[in-house]
């Protein structure tokens, strides 16, 4: 068996997972905690979404080691050392939005040996956003209890409007191998991940916005299982009161804000966008519509 360092995975305990429906402000929220002090940040981590669907099939020791070796090794370590950071403007995760100059400069300008990198990190802090793992959720708090979570939820009205205007679940998106992935295959059949395998040929037949319905209510299936270490934001309530609740959040996490944190908070703005307050009813799946109105009476 191999392990790494008992610190390694001390650090990596006390990280932040921020996840949640898509289209609910996971990157509002990731952008947010991002820029407060002391906190290294990475957006959708591509290696995660393959080693997650592997937690109930892989030995527990061994997952723990990839996703440790991936948070500590290749994300905490390059960050702090000015790798890995992202300098493209236009993406959401664009670091001078987070982080100052001067910081940056330094990580940059700075020739750290492993060691001075190491001694480093045990003031930083891990998070990580990604949308879609809320299904792992129950398995992840039982191999790191000292993790910390922020989900991120939102009416099914918007939520429906806004991947529909997005196109991920039509045809044409879906038949792309890079849409969702990893991709669930049996047989001749394929679906997103998130798909149980019992339902993959339901899912196969189901229109545009029943598979974003069937998505809607698998994610808030597991928010309603989960509990303690659980700080839950209302998309609503995260632009009617961005401030409140980012000092609620800053309180849970007990972090402080950095000196871009400001700054974020007062770009964040409600804006009213065309929608169809009637997508509920063109659910075909009836049991599954059911489902997506009760959920509507509750926002």
């Amino acid at each position: 068996m191999f392990y790494l360092k008992s610190d390694v995975s001390k650090k990596c305990s006390q990280s932040i997972v921020i996840s949640g429906i898509a289209r609910s402000g996971t990157s509002i929220v990731g952008k947010v905690i991002h820029s407060l002090k002391n906190i290294e940040y990475s957006f959708e981590p591509g290696t995660l979404f393959s080693l997650f669907p592997l937690i109930d099939i892989i030995n527990k020791k061994e997952w723990m080691l990839l996703y440790e070796t991936y948070l500590y090794e290749d994300f905490l370590i390059n960050s702090l050392a000015g790798r890995n950071l992202n300098y493209n403007n236009n993406e959401l995760s664009f670091i001078y939005d987070v982080k100052t100059k001067k910081d940056i400069d330094s990580r940059r300008s700075g020739q750290n040996s492993k060691e001075q990198l190491e001694k480093m990190s045990k003031d930083h802090i891990i998070a990580y956003k990604m949308p879609d793992i809320l299904i792992y959720f129950s398995q992840l708090k039982q191999y790191y209890p000292d993790h910390k979570f922020v989900i991120t939820m939102r009416n099914p009205i918007d939520v429906l409007n806004s991947i529909k205007k997005k196109g991920w679940f039509s045809d044409e998106s879906l038949i792309r191998a890079d849409a969702i992935f990893p991709q669930l295959i049996i047989g001749e059949s394929k679906a997103p991940f998130w798909v149980d395998a019992n339902n993959i040929k339901k899912w196969k037949n189901y229109n545009e916005i029943d598979k974003s319905a069937y998505y809607y209510d698998c994610m808030m299936q597991k928010i309603n299982l989960l509990s303690n270490k659980l700080f839950i934001i209302n998309y609503d309530d995260l632009l009617d009161r961005t401030s409140d609740m980012v000092n609620d959040l800053c309180k849970f996490l007990g972090l402080e804000y950095g000196e871009k944190t400001d700054e974020i908070i007062s770009s964040v703005s409600k804006s009213i966008k065309p929608r169809d307050l009637e997508i509920i009813n063109k659910i075909s799946d009836s049991s599954l519509r059911t489902k997506i109105e009760n959920y509507q009476k509750y926002f």
